[in-house]
C-alpha cells in the first residue's frame, strides 16, 4: 500500500510538479534580470541570447528565456548588411544559478572577404529599397532577403532588409514573429546559397526575429548618439 501511494504521488509530482521554470527578461547591456516564468511544450532548456548590433554604435542586448534545447548547439549566428552595419548573436544554454551569471563578450566575427557577394540594403515606410552589393566574409554563405512590419509604440511600418549570413542564422526561421524592448516583428525570410545554385530551406525556431528586433533597436540608438 505505502508503494502504492508513493508511485501516485511521484506521477502526480512528474504531471503537474516537473514543469520547467526559467527566468525572462530583456535588456540592453551585458544582463537582465525577470521573473520566473513556466515554460511551454517543446521548450526543454533555460538560455541566453547575448547580441551586439554594430550599426555606427555598438549596441549589446541580452535576452534570458525559455528555449528548445536544439538551439543550444546553433552556433553564432551572424547577419551581415553592408554598410548598414553587422549583428551577431548567440544563444547560451543554462540551468539554474548558471543563468544568473554574466556571460563572456562574444567572439570577433571572421572578417576575411571569402568572395562571395549579395545584395544589400536596409528600408523602413518603403516597398523597395536601393541596393548595394555586400561583400560576404567568414562562414557567410548564404544571402538573406526579409520583409515585413514593425510595431513599435503602436505605429505600425513596414521594412526590407537584405545581405549576407551564415547557416546559423539561416537556421532559425521562415516565417514567424518576435520582440525585443517594444519592438515586434513579423515578416518572412527567405536564404539562398550566395552562389545563386540553390536555396537553404530554414527550420523556424522564432529567434532571428529577435535578433532583427535588436538591428532595429541597434539603428535606433545609431540615430540618437549620431543626432
Amino acid at each position: 500500500m505505502q508503494n502504492l501511494l508513493a508511485i501516485c504521488f511521484l506521477a502526480t509530482f512528474i504531471a503537474t510538479g516537473a514543469s520547467l521554470s526559467c527566468e525572462v527578461c530583456e535588456g540592453i547591456g551585458d544582463t537582465c534580470e525577470g521573473p520566473l516564468h513556466t515554460c511551454p511544450p517543446g521548450f526543454d532548456t533555460c538560455g541566453i541570447i547575448q547580441e551586439e548590433a554594430k550599426m555606427g554604435i555598438l549596441v549589446k542586448m541580452t535576452v534570458k528565456t525559455c528555449f528548445p534545447a536544439s538551439v543550444c548547439e546553433e552556433g553564432l549566428t551572424v547577419i551581415n548588411l553592408g554598410k548598414v552595419g553587422t549583428t551577431v548573436k548567440k544563444v547560451t544554454c543554462c540551468v539554474g544559478n548558471e543563468c544568473m551569471r554574466v556571460l563572456p563578450a562574444l567572439p570577433p566575427i571572421d572578417t576575411a572577404l571569402n568572395g562571395k557577394r549579395c545584395p544589400a540594403c536596409y528600408s523602413v515606410h518603403g516597398l523597395a529599397c536601393q541596393e548595394e552589393i555586400a561583400q560576404c566574409a567568414g562562414d557567410e554563405q548564404y544571402c538573406f532577403d526579409l520583409a515585413g512590419t514593425v510595431t513599435v509604440g503602436g505605429m505600425t511600418m513596414t521594412v526590407i532588409m537584405k545581405g549576407c549570413t551564415n547557416h546559423a542564422a539561416c537556421n532559425d526561421t521562415l516565417h514567424g514573429s518576435g520582440a525585443f524592448a517594444g519592438i515586434s516583428v513579423v515578416a518572412t525570410a527567405n536564404c539562398t546559397l550566395a552562389s545563386g545554385t540553390a536555396s537553404f530551406v530554414p527550420e523556424f525556431t522564432g529567434l532571428f526575429f529577435q535578433a532583427f528586433a535588436g538591428i532595429l533597436l541597434g539603428k535606433i540608438f545609431s540615430r540618437l548618439a549620431l543626432g
